[in-house]
């Protein structure tokens, strides 16, 4: 069994991590899977492109069709050395050039999908040539429960019976040193992710802002995206330059993590909140949007989890990050525990285990 992952690039957001991650695990675990990228190139300026072993990179645009010709040349060289392989496609462009690159082509596909929304689903028209798209892939992979009823949502439920759940996997830091405690003045806030406008980092700025003027706090948000420009003017406007710190793409986020002492995931959609389990995994407690997907992993009774229902209510968040603060301060040990607790259920183990059992699955029924 040989399996291909095709995604855009290397470096970029939650489903270039599960790739990375997916990858590792399945060599570990003696599976011949293979990378194939579009582009070396960076998705925003200034980060930089991991190396990574052996992979294919196609050398073109993922918005170019030079790329679903480029990788039907290479499904097709696939082809004659190793006969029927398996591709696995992760977001649009791959979606949609796997689906036409491999016909007539023998092989299996899989996709998975990422998140609740995507811009696509605003267009109805859409729909119908999504379903032709789709109906090309012999398993959809929803990364989450409400990942999966919103993508029956919008292909029908005839596509019911394609659609599997296999929860992303995160890397598991461990309980870090606890450093909240009564002595501890200052409250140092972390967000991970792109800078794009679902990600609301500009509502979690200004709710900082909203805290009581007693309350010491500093915020940095890793991650870089187009929305840069945008939230440098609203820190400025804000006269929050030396509290609120955008340091761009890390290779290191666990430092990030482990330096903080709560985590702010202000979304208006994820599918599943990688970050999330991540940042839990080290003992943060969490405030986030109360979104589909998200609240799934995070676990509405968890008990360092604060849920925000109006994810773009700034009053709503300023309270929430409150309470937040008050229970760190009177149970930061209970916190940490549940945290930790709750992150242990999304383990990479458990993600790379689903997909080999459903690789398994795909190539006993091409044998036939």
């Amino acid at each position: 069994m040989k399996v291909f992952q095709v995604i855009n690039s290397p470096k970029g957001g939650g489903a270039e991590a599960l790739v990375n991650s997916l990858n590792k695990g399945l060599k570990a675990k003696s599976v011949e899977n293979h990378l194939i990228y579009f582009s070396k190139t960076p998705l925003y300026k200034g980060e930089e492109s991991s190396s990574v072993e052996k992979a294919s990179f196609l050398d073109a645009s993922p918005r170019s069709p030079m790329a679903a010709l480029r990788l039907r040349k290479l499904m097709k060289l696939n082809e004659k050395e190793f006969g029927h392989v398996i591709y696995h496609a992760h977001l649009t462009w791959p979606l949609y050039y796997v689906a036409l690159a491999s016909l007539g082509i023998s092989c299996t596909l899989v996709y998975t999908e990422h998140s609740t929304e995507n811009k696509r689903r605003k267009i109805p028209f859409l729909a119908t040539l999504e379903r032709l798209v789709y109906g090309r892939y012999k398993r959809l992979i929803a990364i989450s429960k409400g990942v999966e009823e919103s993508l029956v949502s919008w292909l029908g439920k005839s596509f019911q019976q394609r659609v599997v759940t296999i929860y992303n996997g995160a890397k598991i830091y461990g309980l870090k040193n606890l450093k909240l405690n009564k002595n501890k003045r200052r409250v140092d806030f972390v967000s991970v992710g792109s800078l794009n406008s679902h990600k609301g980092f500009d509502v979690s700025i200004r709710a900082l802002k909203e805290l009581p003027k007693d309350i010491s706090w500093t915020y940095t948000i890793v991650g870089e995206g187009p929305e840069r420009k945008v939230l440098q003017r609203i820190i400025k406007e804000n006269g929050l330059g030396g509290k609120v710190n955008l340091v761009g793409w890390s290779d290191n986020v666990e430092e990030y993590l482990t330096d903080a002492d709560i985590q702010l995931i202000p979304s208006s959609w994820e599918g599943f909140g990688l970050v999330a389990v991540e940042g839990m995994s080290t003992g943060l407690p969490v405030v986030a949007s109360k979104v589909e997907g998200l609240k799934e992993v995070l676990g509405e009774g968890t008990k360092s989890v604060f849920l925000v229902s109006e994810h773009s209510s700034v009053s709503s968040w300023s309270s929430a990050i409150l309470d937040c603060i008050n229970e760190v301060k009177s149970d930061r040990l209970g916190l940490a525990e549940a945290s930790v607790s709750r992150a242990s259920l999304f383990s990479l183990e458990k993600m790379v285990n689903g997909y080999i059992e459903l690789y398994n699955r795909l190539a006993d029924e091409a044998k036939g």
